[in-house]
């Protein structure tokens, strides 16, 4: 269980015809049911409150941005508030 759109595939060199797990040609051969949720299972509330945001991260999962989408993303855009004046640290992965 999980969103495979935030996975890569595993792939070797002749198996490269997509940027998605799913895409992969070792996935059709060893998945053999898949399931894709069309309704949310959040609170009714949550999901009415959220809907157009829900829209946009649907879409942006599959590189559909469209002019409003980033306009909607660039409006959220904010200074980070930090209260205590913490140090904030990035961690990126070595090769």
């Amino acid at each position: 269980m999980g969103d495979f759109y935030q996975l890569p595939p595993v792939v070797v060199e002749q198996d490269s015809r997509g940027i998605y797990a799913f895409q992969a040609i070792l996935w059709a051969a060893s998945i053999h049911l898949t399931f894709v949720l069309k309704e949310y299972l959040l609170s009714l509330l949550l999901i009415a409150i959220f809907v157009d945001f829900i829209q946009i991260l649907n879409k942006l999962h599959v590189g559909q941005v469209t002019k409003k989408t980033e306009d909607i993303m660039k409006s959220l855009k904010h200074p980070l508030a930090l209260p205590d004046q913490r140090i904030i640290l990035s961690f990126f992965e070595s090769i």
